[in-house]
């Protein structure tokens, strides 16, 4: 959860809407958090950027993040052995989104800021699937 583009306030939203409690694993050296997740049996996800309200990101298989043991500059809030489950809510809006993408682009002629490269990118993979 990035503090730019509001990802802190977008994840407390969502904790709230959601009625959660999840605290974060790992204090990142701008001010945001990690949240670390086991899938369950038979799970996978990939990277994403955009899935989830902006600021939040998921980084999965093929994906990685830096861990407190690798930089003194990341804060480990809570023990690894403590975690949790990925909750179902977080699971049913990141298959939501990805079942029903809306192309931002056609949305708005305006791409967010700082998020040129992963739309384009998504864009031209929805035009891809789509035989282009």
């Amino acid at each position: 959860v990035d503090i730019k583009n509001g990802g802190l306030d977008n994840w407390e939203e969502l904790l709230t809407i959601k009625n959660s409690d999840i605290e974060p694993n790992v204090k990142t050296p701008t001010g945001g958090h990690h949240y670390y997740f086991r899938l369950k049996l038979g799970q996978e996800f990939t990277n994403s950027s955009g899935s989830l309200p902006e600021g939040i990101d998921i980084r999965a298989n093929g994906g990685y993040v830096i861990l407190p043991e690798v930089s003194t500059n990341y804060e480990q809030l809570k023990s690894f052995e403590d975690i949790r489950e990925i909750p179902d809510w977080v699971v049913e809006h990141v298959v939501q989104k990805r079942e029903n993408p809306i192309s931002i682009i056609a949305k708005t002629s305006k791409i967010p800021v700082g998020n040129r490269n992963p739309t384009l990118f998504k864009e031209s993979c929805a035009l891809r699937r789509r035989g282009w």
